[in-house]
């Protein structure tokens, strides 16, 4: 019992470290965090939502060469932290599930790397 309570204190750390390479969170989302690398592209944001459902995208272009492979790894050690499950990669595209809420995050262009991040919800 011991063992189980360490190890599953050991992950939270883990991921709560992971976090620590976030440059806070992306505009526009509570709790979907920036990679470090990366910048958003304010101009870019687009949000819609009605009495059914509700949508939200941010695009986001890295300082740095990154790969999506980077990113990848980013999202899949944070994310389920914040109660985000991942579902598949497929096509450049990662997806989440949580609630009603499904959260894709998606390549755009390799050079510089430039990625979507959209969050469709269904009341």
């Amino acid at each position: 019992m011991r063992r189980l309570f360490a190890l599953s204190l050991l992950c939270c750390w883990i991921s709560l470290m992971r976090l620590s390479f976030a440059a806070g969170f992306i505009d526009g989302f509570e709790d979907v965090p920036m990679p470090d690398k990366f910048r958003q592209l304010t101009n870019q944001n687009f949000s819609f939502a009605n009495e059914e459902t509700s949508l939200t995208e941010a695009v986001l272009i890295a300082k740095k060469q990154q790969t999506f492979d980077s990113v990848k790894t980013f999202y899949t050690a944070v994310l389920p932290a914040l109660g985000w499950n991942f579902i598949q990669d497929k096509n450049y595209t990662l997806t989440f599930f949580r609630d009603d809420s499904v959260l894709e995050i998606s390549r755009l262009q390799t050079k510089p790397l430039k990625i979507s991040v959209t969050l469709k919800n269904t009341n």
